[in-house]
């Protein structure tokens, strides 16, 4: 979806949360933080247990979320965390709740790739309850490992973008916007100006550009070919692992049972072993 400020990658029955927060901020709603509205509180991005560090993303996905939008997952702060877990020593391994149904196309990707890189330092799983759709599937994809709860609904793999003419409702309203612009396409997406065939194959053109992205990330992400998953559909987790979605059916608790677990015996096992090295000592 694009809203005339950026481009979404969204299951499309969610998309009236982005367009709603589109509103609020065109509407000047960061007026209102002055007059004492909730701040986001500052803590840190994830807790450990276990050595494995936990963190969230819930909600509609976006760049980075304003001061009082804690019901939005804000992907600047998810991959700054996933950075600090990187470096932690007291981090084993990194488990991502995930319940979104997508979000803005801009920081998805530097998010994705991020996640991808850190699987590599320490293991990071993806865990899916209720819904990993769109740009939150994208992120989750890039895991080492992904579960989901058994109905969670995973996929909705493409990118769509709807650009609205409301032109004729402007001039039916009395309104005739007069446009100076350096070219045809600066004026793409603004109210009142009538949608052409060049900004249609414009906008054509930047969906293509994030959706050859989403499934290039997929293929090396998941190891599958990603025509036999970009539909737009979602799948419950029974079907979504028969498509290698995901790796694993478990519940949120399953899952970070079994990385603490493995957590353990590693440990175990390393001091094993550095208790035999140092026997050679001996």
């Amino acid at each position: 979806m694009n809203n005339g400020m950026d481009f979404y990658a969204i299951e499309p029955a969610s998309a009236g949360l982005a367009a709603a927060r589109v509103k609020r901020i065109m509407e000047g709603v960061g007026a209102v933080m002055v007059s004492g509205m909730e701040q986001r509180p500052e803590a840190k991005p994830y807790e450990v247990v276990g050595g494995v560090a936990v963190m969230a993303m819930r909600g509609l996905m976006v760049a980075s979320a304003l001061p009082w939008e804690l019901e939005l997952a804000d992907m600047s702060r998810i991959e700054s965390g996933l950075k600090a877990a990187g470096r932690d020593p007291e981090v084993s391994s990194i488990l991502i709740s995930v319940d979104s149904p997508g979000g803005q196309v801009t920081g998805t990707i530097s998010l994705s790739d991020t996640v991808a890189a850190v699987n590599k330092i320490k293991p990071i799983t993806a865990h899916i309850g209720g819904v990993g759709a769109s740009a939150g599937y994208w992120v989750a994809s890039q895991a080492g490992k992904v579960t989901a709860d058994r109905m969670a609904r995973i996929g909705a793999i493409g990118v769509v973008d709807i650009l609205y003419d409301d032109s004729a409702a402007a001039l039916a309203a009395g309104i005739k916007p007069v446009v100076i612009e350096t070219s045809p396409l600066k004026s793409m997406g603004m109210p009142g100006v009538p949608i052409t065939d060049e900004m249609v194959a414009e906008a054509s053109k930047i969906v293509a550009g994030y959706m050859e992205a989403f499934t290039a990330s997929i293929k090396a992400g998941r190891g599958i070919d990603p025509k036999t998953v970009a539909t737009g559909q979602t799948w419950f987790a029974k079907d979504a692992k028969a498509l290698g979605l995901i790796d694993r059916i478990a519940t949120f608790d399953e899952t970070l049972t079994a990385m603490i677990e493995k957590n353990n015996a590693t440990a175990k096992a390393r001091t094993a072993q550095a208790r035999g090295r140092m026997a050679l000592l001996d």
